[in-house]
């Protein structure tokens, strides 16, 4: 302590603690971004960590992540049931990044069921996908009902979903039938609409929006090309390889899309 003047002491830089989060095991962060997963190490990953789970009075302890982070790997649709096994483990889960990575329609309806079960997610991360429109319907509707049982409460926050760059066709189609659905009214008396893009960054953000919506879908408009018709059916069920999305490509009418990085 260096000298005081008055009643309050002057603290040395050196005596705060300093003030991180904690990354790891027993952190707040499953950090298994840009490791080059595959399906297997992917699955291998999450039982791993489900297996550091505690017993107390005979009971399974819950993880204690906030965020797990899968992104930019090559993980399709089959560990996908591992993971939503992993993320429903945790007890204060907040944030799923599966964004970058190759999962196709097939593991919309494991995702479906974790926003039913994890009520309190507030950001679910699946841009640059192969998802198509029958994929993020499943998705979005799945998010809709389970927010629709909270705004009794008064809750008030929307859930972030980032799902730019799939393959899909109907983007503002989309957004006005998930606008439309379901409209209810809060218990503050204010509607309540089923889904906004964002567009106001003044007013809307991963913890408020301007309309009250259940789910925020921002840069939902910019997608990827979507694969010829022959190829469409086995890319969305997980049995072909289709060419990485690319954020840069001319979208219609020669306007040259954000890139990735600036979307992160």
């Amino acid at each position: 302590l260096r000298p005081h003047f008055g009643f309050f002491p002057i603290l040395a830089w050196g005596a705060f603690p300093a003030m991180s989060g904690r990354r790891g095991a027993g952190g707040w962060l499953l950090d298994l971004a840009r490791k080059g997963l595959q399906d297997d190490e992917a699955e291998a990953a999450c039982n791993r960590e489900l297996a550091r789970r505690k017993e107390r009075a005979g009971r399974p302890v819950p993880l204690e992540y906030q965020e797990v982070d899968l992104s930019e790997n090559r993980i399709g649709w089959k560990p996908v049931q591992r993971v939503v096994e992993l993320c429903l483990s945790c007890q204060d889960l907040r944030v799923v990044k599966l964004s970058r990575n190759e999962l196709c329609d097939r593991a919309a309806p494991m995702l479906a069921h974790l926003l039913g079960q994890c009520k309190d997610l507030e950001q679910l991360h699946l841009s640059h996908n192969r998802l198509t429109d029958d994929g993020v319907a499943a998705i979005v509707r799945a998010a809709q009902d389970a927010r629709t049982t909270l705004v009794d409460t008064g809750m008030r926050l929307p859930l972030w979903v980032r799902m730019e760059f799939n393959f899909v066709r109907r983007p503002a189609a989309l957004l006005q039938e998930f606008s439309l659905r379901p409209r209810t009214q809060g218990a503050d008396g204010k509607p309540v609409c089923g889904a906004c893009e964002a567009l106001d960054t003044q007013k809307c953000g991963p913890r408020n929006c301007r309309l009250h919506a259940l789910v925020h879908l921002p840069y939902f408009s910019r997608q990827q090309q979507p694969p010829p018709a022959s190829a469409a059916g086995s890319i969305a069920n997980g049995t072909a390889q289709a060419a990485p999305p690319r954020s840069d490509a001319p979208a219609a009418g020669g306007v040259r899309l954000t890139p990735r990085k600036a979307l992160a």
